[in-house]
């Protein structure tokens, strides 16, 4: 496990934080807390702990697959991002860097 998705909305680089976040309670609903940080997903990439993926460039955002953005010859013209849906909306989390990687807000 590389990163955590949190309650909140957040994705976390588990890098950044001590080993003891392996230690997670998790209660009966799959929700884990680890001092005060509720955790609801583990992954080992960004990718699998965003709901969507968003291609803004010219005119509106447009909502696309993974797949969409590994084989866009044109994506270097967008900028590309993995987004969380929350209660408040859709909030981005990660960017599409030059090396077709995502990185953390």
């Amino acid at each position: 496990m590389k990163y955590i998705r949190t309650k909140d909305g957040r994705i976390i680089d588990t890098a950044n934080l001590p080993p003891l976040v392996k230690e997670a309670k998790y209660d009966g609903e799959g929700i884990g807390e680890y001092h005060g940080i509720q955790i609801v997903a583990e992954a080992d990439t960004i990718k699998d702990l965003c709901d969507c993926f968003v291609e803004v460039g010219l005119g509106n955002p447009m909502v696309v697959t993974w797949e969409y953005v590994l084989h866009d010859e044109d994506r270097r013209n967008f900028d590309v991002y993995g987004a969380i849906s929350t209660a408040k909306g859709i909030i981005y989390v990660a960017k599409l860097n030059d090396e077709g990687e995502l990185e953390l807000l």
